[in-house]
């Protein structure tokens, strides 16, 4: 019977990288590996306002590729970072965020000395013990406080007893915190209803924030670009519109690293009033399984996977993947959180100086100085 690890990566509060903004070895940046998994969600829920987390999930994959061999690990190398070539992050502490990683072996279960060095060194991991076999609540429950604790009580139950059971071998988490504030706030009385317009054109009165400030605007290859930094901090908020009379899809399905890298690149300071509405979303995908399997990573959910880097003795595969993502937008600045779990088987044009954000748009939390996409998301109906 093959035993089964589940991994959870919590983040929450403006979307950074769980296993740290670090350097990698690939010639591709790890944000292709977000923006593909972004642009895979939204054919599924084209419809829907919806929030997720690549980077919590590349946390995740990350790990899980220090425990692998052969195509298992070419197989996520290739997915996170375009090389057959191992990625290679570390862990790196900054003052914007919060991060903590851990992981619960199932009692009686032997990890070689090497992983988990690599899991206390590299990622900087806490090394815990659990019961699945005999007390999977009381297992789901050290989980669950660990997460709740980490992502200061945005994530409490990423994990349920049945989500365990006697083939489960271990647990892999990881949590990221992040609130951020604007520079200066918002004038909350100053937020008033206003025009949205919907993908099938319905004109919605939406909560709507406003203020005349300095913002980062480009406008290329067909994308209205505005950056919002965040105040001491190197995290920024960007919001992407097609622009008018362009559709909506095309504008997804036509998003690159490439071009989103070239608008922060092309960003001007630019002094203008905008308006953009609030909105608070929370997302939850209850197995990102077939996603990953069409991104390209296969084997390892399957009976030819190879993790003998965490343990030759017992066959280890990934059952299925799990994530809960939550963003708030108001007048003060942002806070989100997002859980990734992997249960694992033990088997340039003239600036406008008013930018309306009054059409579907699509949001990311990016990190100036590594680039880094954290989170990204679409708002189709901000009133839902």
């Amino acid at each position: 019977m093959r035993r089964a690890i589940a991994i959870l990566l919590f983040l929450t509060s403006s979307f950074l990288s769980a296993v740290a903004i670090g350097q990698v070895s690939a010639t591709s940046s790890t944000s292709n590996f977000a923006i593909n998994f972004f642009q895979k969600i939204a054919q599924s829920h084209s419809q829907e306002n919806f929030v997720l987390s690549g980077t919590s999930l590349e946390a995740v994959l990350l790990m899980l590729q220090e425990g692998a061999r052969g195509n298992t690990q070419q197989e996520l190398s290739l997915a996170l970072c375009g090389s057959a070539q191992p990625c290679q992050k570390v862990t790196s502490k900054q003052k914007d965020y919060d991060v903590a990683n851990a992981i619960w072996i199932q009692e009686g279960l032997t990890i070689k000395p090497d992983y988990l060095s690599t899991i206390k060194n590299r990622y900087q991991g806490e090394i815990l013990s659990a019961d699945f076999q005999k007390s999977p609540s009381k297992a789901a429950g050290q989980v669950n406080q660990w997460a709740d604790k980490n992502t200061h009580g945005m994530i409490k139950d990423i994990i349920q007893p049945n989500d365990v059971d006697k083939s489960t071998a271990m647990i892999l988490a990881n949590a990221l915190y992040f609130q951020g504030f604007w520079p200066v706030e918002f004038d909350a009385s100053k937020t008033t209803n206003l025009e949205f317009r919907t993908l099938d054109n319905k004109k919605l009165n939406v909560p709507t924030m406003t203020k005349k400030d300095d913002y980062y605007v480009a406008n290329q290859n067909g994308i209205q670009f505005i950056g919002l930094p965040y105040r001491d901090s190197q995290l920024e908020m960007v919001i992407m519109m097609p622009v008018e009379n362009q559709s909506y899809s095309e504008f997804i399905s036509s998003l690159t690293d490439e071009k989103i890298q070239a608008l922060i690149s092309a960003q001007q300071k630019t002094e203008l009033t905008l308006f953009m509405p609030k909105f608070s979303i929370k997302s939850s995908y209850t197995d990102l399984k077939s996603t990953l399997q069409s991104l390209g990573i296969r084997t390892i959910f399957t009976t030819h996977a190879d993790l003998t880097k965490i343990n030759d003795q017992v066959p280890l595969s990934l059952d299925k993947v799990l994530q809960k993502a939550v963003i708030i937008v108001d007048e003060k600045g942002t806070k989100a959180a997002a859980v990734t779990a992997g249960i694992v088987m033990m088997t340039a044009v003239m600036t406008p100086r008013i930018i309306r954000v009054d059409r579907p748009f699509v949001f990311a939390i990016v990190d100036r100085n590594s680039r880094d996409i954290l989170f990204m998301g679409q708002v189709v109906n901000p009133a839902k």
